[in-house]
């Protein structure tokens, strides 16, 4: 396993698959926001009796989504790329999933009012923050003392540091893993008839033994008498209780009446076969199987990524990585043909729309927190079942896991160069905009930054 160091660069720009907008949380959304042509985060315009202004207040910040790298054990450099004038500047603090925090001084602790460091204080004591929860957001604040220009802030670098087996991650522990937490079918439970009148139904009291005893059922969608409503057109679900399986009724269902449930259920996922995954007794299945390498390029994913600590000179280079898709089919294993149809099109419905957590059909990187396209490329095939198990419908598909990033060549340490830009710079103040009103030329402005140098 590698050790890596992965910058992550916290941005506002739109994505593949990425909405710059979610996640993003704003102190005051009357104050601060994201400019929708430059996708640089900047104080926001107020009317006032002086006419428009920006706020002077204090603690007006934004905070970017929550980053979930599992295979981060700590975080170890930051680097802001913002414009601040004159009276302006940018304050900032680490979001831990929990609290926003700030170095004191002499600890990292939870920030209060007025509470916020330098680039170069969190830089300084960075590796000593916990992150134990495996999260992370930057939070900036954007100050300035005259109501007639804002400071922007473009792009945050972060570099954290962690063991990476990078297809490992992609094709076993993220792509079981959103199999698992995202594929959810419809299985139909017809129950005896009740003996008595009852608002509750026990699953615990009808699935211990027979085909519904090995469901993993993740709820309930609905719930019907089907005696008295047989067309199931009144749906009686109240609630649901995953820890004592217990479904609560609207209202109830008489005696001599048959319960008609339709359950929420997950299928057992793995890859490959274990002995176990064979048996019937394990149905509804799906077995992954047959990876291939379909596409592996040494032309990079994205170019070479740097980042520079400011205040010591000190840069990290991170190599491009390495590019490639792989075709993976998928064994879906059902003891009902019903069954086989509904689990084919919630696959078919995962693989279009993506898991309800992202903006299409993408895999986020368990490890990094970084999103892969998946799409389907081979629609389903009946496959003949096993000797001895007519009750097994089986069909197969393919689908590809594209752009997989496999970092190859290990990061390195270097050096930042320091850049002067005399041009005609974008800088959201009022004298500016009065300026170009009336065709004048833009000031000119001066700005400085740290970049990596090409090797």
């Amino acid at each position: 396993m590698q050790t890596a160091r992965v910058i992550t660069d916290v941005c506002w720009i739109p994505g593949q698959g990425f909405d710059p907008r979610s996640g993003l949380v704003l102190s005051d959304s009357a104050k601060i926001r994201l400019d929708p042509e430059d996708h640089q985060v900047k104080l926001k315009l107020v009317d006032t009796l002086a006419g428009p202004r920006y706020s002077t207040d204090a603690d007006i910040s934004a905070r970017s989504r929550t980053y979930e790298p599992q295979a981060m054990r700590s975080l170890n450099m930051v680097q802001v790329f913002a414009t601040t004038p004159d009276d302006t500047s940018i304050g900032l603090r680490i979001f831990d999933g929990t609290d926003e925090m700030w170095w004191d001084g002499a600890m990292w602790s939870a920030a209060g009012a007025g509470e916020w460091n330098t680039e170069a204080e969190i830089n300084a004591n960075l590796a000593t923050l916990d992150v134990t929860a495996r999260k992370f957001a930057v939070v900036v604040n954007l100050a300035t003392t005259n109501s007639k220009v804002t400071p922007a802030v473009e792009l945050v670098k972060v570099m954290w540091e962690g063991p990476v087996d990078w297809i490992d991650d992609a094709l076993l522990d993220s792509l079981v893993a959103t199999f698992q937490d995202e594929l959810q079918f419809i299985v139909d439970a017809a129950l005896p008839p009740l003996g008595s009148a009852t608002s509750t139904i026990d699953l615990d009291d009808y699935m211990k033994e027979g085909a519904g005893a090995n469901l993993n059922i993740a709820g309930v969608d609905a719930v019907f008498d089907d005696t008295l409503d047989p067309d199931h057109l009144v749906d009686l679900l109240s609630s649901y209780d995953g820890g004592t399986r217990e479904i609560t009724l609207s209202s109830s269902i008489p005696i001599a009446s048959q319960p008609y449930l339709r359950l929420l259920v997950a299928p057992e996922v793995a890859w490959d076969t274990h002995q176990d995954f064979e048996e019937v007794s394990k149905l509804p299945q799906i077995i992954l199987r047959d990876t291939n390498a379909v596409r592996s390029s040494s032309y990079p994913l994205w170019g070479t990524s740097g980042i520079v600590r400011k205040d010591t000179g000190a840069a990290v280079e991170v190599p491009p990585p390495r590019r490639m898709t792989f075709e993976v089919t998928a064994e879906l294993r059902t003891d009902r043909t019903r069954q086989q149809h509904r689990l084919q099109e919630a696959f078919m419905r995962l693989l279009e729309e993506g898991p309800a957590s992202e903006a299409g059909p993408f895999l986020r990187s368990r490890a990094t927190d970084r999103r892969y396209r998946i799409w389907l490329i081979e629609e389903f095939t009946a496959v003949n079942p096993v000797e001895n198990s007519s009750d097994l419908r089986i069909n197969r598909v393919t689908f590809r896991v594209e752009d997989v990033a496999v970092q190859l060549s290990r990061a390195r340490d270097t050096y930042g160069v320091l850049t002067t830009n005399l041009g005609y710079n974008r800088i959201d103040s009022l004298e500016e905009q009065e300026a170009l009103a009336a065709e004048a030329p833009v000031p000119t402005t001066e700005t400085e930054e740290f970049e990596v140098p090409e090797p």
